[in-house]
């Protein structure tokens, strides 16, 4: 019974060190050109949008949020 346990715990030693060896960190490669240069640069005429306040429903949420929210959005389509 004795053989068997350390049996077992040797087992599960090596599947966990097998596990480990397998992590390594993946590459990351970041292409930064991919749709810059697909398109014309555009001159017509451009299309006006409004963006008015957000309710903000939350119950701690304060007044700001909702024109904080706002100025990002606006932000972000400029």
């Amino acid at each position: 019974m004795k053989k068997y346990f350390m049996l077992v715990i040797v087992l599960i030693l090596v599947s966990f060190a097998a596990g480990c060896a397998s992590l390594t960190q993946p590459s990351a490669q970041v292409d930064n050109t991919a749709g810059a240069a697909a398109l014309p640069p555009y001159s017509g005429p451009k299309a006006r949008i409004a963006v008015a306040d957000f309710d903000v429903k939350a119950a701690k949420a304060g007044g700001a949020i909702g024109s904080g929210l706002r100025e990002m959005l606006v932000t972000a389509l400029i």
